[in-house]
């Protein structure tokens, strides 16, 4: 009889090959109908990204299949797995309440960065911050959620025009930092690899009261929002605290952490930065997988702003211009955009059945899984959820 852990790494190996061949078939197809040697390799992921044989119902077939084998936590390849020497990030400290440490201004002007003592991740905690262009006038504070790798320096401050953003607005904005692979939830138990994760306890328990006190004339309202992971977390944080946030929105993120889709992007986040997906959410009585999961109880979205957007995954002029001959890492960023409209899709239809209509939830017909799509996206999305912060 062979050994169950033999069994189950040969189904994951197998899922693995049978979902990457699904999703490499459209591309194959294109290059078969097409003269691939004329072509370089990212001409025809772009090419094939704009098929309609390339879309989110294929990526819905896939993941269908590798669930259903019960592979959804397949090994992440050696190739995609990034380990940042400077994670996990040191903490043991022992603090009996939020407070900040320190505040410096950074080298770009009009953003400034806060270092708050955290009881909950036992470590300090570096916050980038945009201050309200008139401290004198109430306004709200916004957090923002970055991507996989949440740098030290935020992708919204390094790839997104903030400041045209949110132009003419009055509006703190606040972009937690260094929350590598972490999903932005409380994670079940510390992780060798990524540390101490309580972003929840951060963002929605200690973070508010202590910045309504130090931001000038803060209205007393919050908003959050993110991409990809962040989406992810912005709106799973605000689903589960409804009495804290006012308004949120979710750039090309996924909502469910039980469907095939939920499961293999939280598993592929946390794998392939160095974590353990197993300390993410823990055993199933744990509660915290149920807590997270938008799609199957979307009731605190009920009384704030919501707005959604993803794109169809076809690659735009943008996108070619970002990758360049990375034709794996374009065909990632088809295959993760494709998966994210599955997701909205999910959600969406899942707060239609709870009875809602108030969410303005975008799909469009261009844009990969990358900056060049996300950037674009801040703006349409604040101007959707301001009014609720107001």
């Amino acid at each position: 009889m062979k050994n169950p852990a033999t069994v189950r790494r040969t189904a994951a190996s197998i899922a693995s090959l049978a979902l990457a061949a699904t999703l490499a078939s459209p591309v194959l197809a294109h290059a078969q109908d097409n003269d691939a040697e004329a072509s370089s390799a990212s001409d025809v992921v772009a090419g094939s990204s704009r098929s309609p044989l390339s879309g989110g119902s294929s990526i819905d077939v896939a993941l269908s299949s590798v669930d259903a084998i019960g592979s959804s936590e397949f090994p992440v390849p050696e190739d995609l797995v990034e380990v940042n020497d400077a994670y996990p990030r040191p903490f043991g400290e022992s603090y009996d309440k939020p407070a900040i440490a320190d505040i410096e201004k950074e080298d770009r002007p009009g953003v400034d960065r806060w270092f708050v003592e955290s009881p909950a991740m036992a470590r300090t905690v570096e916050l980038q911050v945009l201050p309200a262009a008139d401290p004198d006038e109430p306004s709200p504070i916004l957090f923002l959620l970055d991507g996989l790798s949440a740098p030290r320096n935020s992708g919204w401050v390094s790839h997104a025009d903030l400041e045209g953003a949110f132009v003419g607005d009055n509006v703190t904005v606040v972009m937690p930092t260094e929350a590598r692979g972490s999903m932005f939830v409380d994670w079940h138990n510390d992780d060798p690899g990524l540390g101490r994760n309580k972003w929840e306890s951060l963002i929605a328990t200690e973070l508010p009261p202590l910045l309504a006190e130090e931001v000038p004339n803060h209205n007393g309202k919050f908003g959050v929002g993110g991409l990809s992971m962040g989406a992810s977390g912005a709106v799973a944080l605000a689903n589960a605290n409804p009495e804290v946030f006012d308004a949120v929105f979710g750039i090309s993120g996924c909502y469910s952490t039980t469907s095939p889709a939920g499961r293999m992007m939280a598993h592929g986040t946390v794998e392939s930065r160095g974590g353990d997906s197993a300390n993410l959410y823990g055993p199933d009585s744990s509660g915290l997988r149920e807590r997270y999961d938008v799609v199957n109880r979307p009731e605190g979205l009920r009384d704030m702003e919501v707005y959604l957007s993803a794109t169809t995954g076809a690659v735009s002029a943008g996108d070619e211009e970002h990758y360049g001959d990375d034709a794996l890492g374009m065909a990632l960023g088809v295959i993760l955009e494709q998966g994210a409209n599955s997701c909205t899709r999910d959600l969406d239809a899942a707060m239609g059945r709870a009875g809602m209509d108030h969410q303005e939830v975008v799909f469009l017909d261009e844009g990969a899984h990358d900056w060049a799509m996300f950037a674009a996206q801040l703006a349409p999305a604040w101007e959707h959820i301001k009014d609720g912060l107001y």
